[in-house]
């Protein structure tokens, strides 16, 4: 120690020869072994002498070296209760301890030591200081243990003969001359600055050590220099020489050799580069959908351009599809089907943005085969004041769900349509005389239809005004479309009334008249200030784009006769998976009345369903999801009273029916059905496609007629002539 820096405190009855050495207040004797340094402080404190208190090597070992790690097996006892053991103490001179020359090089605290009252045994160790790795222990150094009583800062230790050991040889410290630093990646800005850096020098760690910046960003800024800073331990039986030089990523680094020994290598790089364009940026998430995406890429850099690649490959200004519009990422039904999308952000005078990736999985499921609607909530009864509104709501699950609310207004013409196609229904201001109406919904889809429960209106009191003068609208509807409110409806002088007219799938408004006069077709008519009472009436027709999508390729303008057996079969060109419904006379009919079966699509009517149409033609349609054909079906009477002969094919050949023919006399069924047949011929042209000529094919067809049935009358007056001369 310096001994300029030695203080003084009095002292009283102190015996000197226990009096074992001095230490500095602030000196932590409870560390691992550390250096002994000179000190300005002027207070000191004893270490005495404690006779109740030994320590040794334990008997039958000895102390181990591995490279600058000692290993110490030690043995201590305490008799005393007052200030016992607290720690086992290494301590380093440079003569020996008896020698009044002997300086105090280092002192510390033995490690991974374990203390108990009243003694024990056990291995604890140090780690020998790098100045003394080649040096001999016992003529260049000299070591000790100590069994020792540490106290507070100004209060005196306690301690055991300090005990002499003996440390075993080792190598000497290799110096390295030369640090190589990798693994910093350099500072772009916009992003995070590497935290951590690899050091691939023999003897140095560790290799992986922390990065320290400067200025002390997290992420890097536009246009500024950044310094690296990374710290490195020599490893054991090694040393960093006094003229170490480093390389950081292969470039000349600083080098600072720090009194601990460790070395610090500190590098600066370049200013980063000019500002990034943002990178780009999806609307969609990479994920997995049930549905077909539209996936719309963005910059937060206003004027980027983008592009961008689905095959995999990276894109830029030269290789990919330049940005303009939404990207559609498709999926086909009942399987997987996975789109990625590589996309980089690019402007004149900054640096590209970094390629994002988005990865979308479409999995559309199969479609189930459609159910009937079930209702799930009916519609409640509900009670109102006059001059109020109510509102009636229902709830269903199934596909493709239409709604048609209906009211019974007690005057005798039952339930009629009103409201537009929707899960709830709100009236219009209550009446007085609204009392007891009744509510209900008839909610179908292509697979049938089911009505809720009435629901009653209740209105309590008359708080509203004697009406006004109120007119009546008729409103009507054809096939395949209707019109809400429908039938008469009754508006206040003066108000107005809207009407909605909706056309069913693969059908649009044909015509729309206003009282008796056609007007342009249009979704919804207003009639404004109403004074008089009005029609509106509207047809449908088949949308054009479905009647020439597909076409009946076998069956077309079929022949049933009534009372038949057998079956008819129709077959049209659209596909068997897209098949939904068949109509006849613009109505969906029950699958009952039909079985259905591939190639490509052939709809067999049931003879029970046909034999229940009336005499006469009949339109039949086969639906698909995205379209229909049309044809005819004639039923003729059954003028023989046997089962008819059928032709299911449209082209007069009659076949896959039983035919039953009763054979009568020429004449007398010729001459009695005559008028039958003359009413079928002309029935059957009445239902034919008019060419112009229908007139004179009626007059051809009565004239023949007639000619085969004098003939026939003549047949039967010679056979009767015959038999009367087989009676002489």
């Amino acid at each position: 120690m310096n001994n300029n820096y030695i203080g003084a405190s009095p002292a009283f009855n102190v015996e000197l020869s226990k009096v074992l050495f001095a230490s500095e207040v602030n000196f932590d004797k409870a560390v691992p072994l550390a250096a002994i340094t000179d000190s300005t402080n002027n207070k000191w404190k004893l270490t005495l002498l404690d006779s109740d208190k030994t320590v040794s090597v334990t008997e039958g070992q000895t102390v181990t070296r591995q490279g600058r790690k000692i290993t110490i097996p030690y043995t201590y006892n305490d008799n005393n209760t007052t200030d016992p053991v607290s720690q086992i103490s290494v301590m380093i001179t440079d003569k020996p301890y008896t020698d009044s020359a002997a300086e105090v090089l280092y002192f510390g605290a033995l490690e991974g030591t374990s203390i108990t009252s009243g003694g024990a045994s056990g291995t604890g160790g140090f780690t020998l200081p790098v100045d003394l790795t080649g040096r001999n222990c016992g003529t260049d150094y000299y070591a000790y243990i100590i069994a020792e009583r540490v106290n507070g800062t100004r209060i005196t230790d306690y301690a055991s003969v300090p005990v002499p050991i003996t440390i075993p040889a080792g190598t000497a410290v290799t110096e390295i001359s030369s640090v190589e630093v990798t693994g910093i990646d350099t500072p772009v800005s916009g992003t995070e600055l590497d935290v951590s850096a690899v050091c691939v020098t023999t003897g140095v760690v560790p290799a992986a050590s922390a990065v320290t910046w400067t200025p002390g960003d997290t992420t890097a800024a536009y246009n500024t220099s950044y310094t690296a800073s990374v710290t490195f331990t020599a490893d054991t039986d090694y040393e960093f020489s006094d003229a170490v030089t480093a390389t950081v990523n292969g470039n000349a680094a600083v080098v600072t050799k720090n009194t601990d020994g460790t070395l610090t290598v500190t590098y600066t790089f370049s200013a980063t580069a000019k500002e990034n364009v943002g990178a780009p940026d999806a609307s969609v998430p990479s994920g997995i959908y049930p549905e077909s995406q539209k996936v719309e890429l963005r910059s937060s850099t206003q004027g980027a351009t983008i592009y961008y690649t689905t095959d995999g490959s990276e894109p830029s200004v030269s290789n990919g599809t330049k940005y303009t519009g939404l990207i559609d990422v498709t999926g086909v039904e009942g399987q997987s089907v996975t789109t990625t999308i590589k996309a980089i952000a690019v402007k004149e005078s900054m640096q590209d943005s970094e390629v994002k990736t988005f990865t979308y999985t479409i999995e559309i499921p199969s479609q189930p085969a459609m159910g009937k609607p079930v209702i799930t909530t009916h519609p409640q009864s509900i009670m109102v004041k006059a001059g109020e509104t109510a509102e009636f709501t229902v709830a269903a699950t199934g596909t493709d769900l239409n709604y048609q609310w209906q009211i019974n207004r007690n005057d005798g013409n039952g339930f009629v349509n009103i409201g537009e196609n929707r899960a709830d229904y709100t009236t219009t201001t209550i009446e007085k005389d609204c009392d007891g109406f009744l509510y209900r919904c008839v909610i179908s889809n292509l697979a049938g239809t089911v009505t809720t429960q009435e629901a009653k209106l209740t209105v309590t009191e008359d708080v509203i005004p004697p009406s006004a003068t109120k007119y009546s609208i008729t409103a009507t509807a054809g096939a395949n479309g209707k019109i809400s409110p429908s039938g008469i409806v009754e508006v206040t002088e003066g108000n107005r009334q809207e009407f909605t007219i909706t056309a069913q799938n693969g059908y649009e408004i044909d015509s729309l008249k206003i009282d008796g006069t056609e007007v342009t077709a249009v979704a919804s008519y207003i009639f404004e200030n109403v004074t008089v009472a009005h029609t509106i009436e509207v047809t449908f027709k088949q949308s054009e784009s479905l009647q020439s999508k597909y076409k009946i390729i076998e069956g077309a303008n079929s022949l049933w006769t009534e009372g038949a057996d057998g079956s008819l079969s129709i077959r049209g060109d659209g596909n068997y998976s897209d098949f939904r419904s068949v109509k006849v006379d613009g109505s969906v009919i029950g699958s009952e009345n039909y079985t259905v079966t591939e190639g490509s699509t052939i709809i067999t009517l049931t003879a029970a369903y046909l034999n229940s149409l009336s005499a006469g033609n009949h339109t039949f349609e086969i639906v698909w999801t995205d379209g229909a054909a049309k044809t005819n079906i004639t039923i003729s009477t059954n003028m023989s009273g046997g089962s008819g002969v059928n032709n299911s094919s449209g082209d007069n050949n009659n076949s896959g029916n039983t035919t039953n023919i009763t054979q009568v006399p020429v004449a007398d069924n010729a001459i009695n059905n005559v008028s039958d047949v003359a009413s079928q011929a002309e029935q059957q042209l009445a239902t034919s496609p008019k060419t112009g000529e229908d007139s004179n094919l009626i007059i051809w067809l009565v004239l023949f007629i007639a000619s085969f049935v004098t003939l026939a009358g003549i047949i039967k007056r010679r056979m009767r002539s015959n038999e009367i001369r087989g009676c002489i």
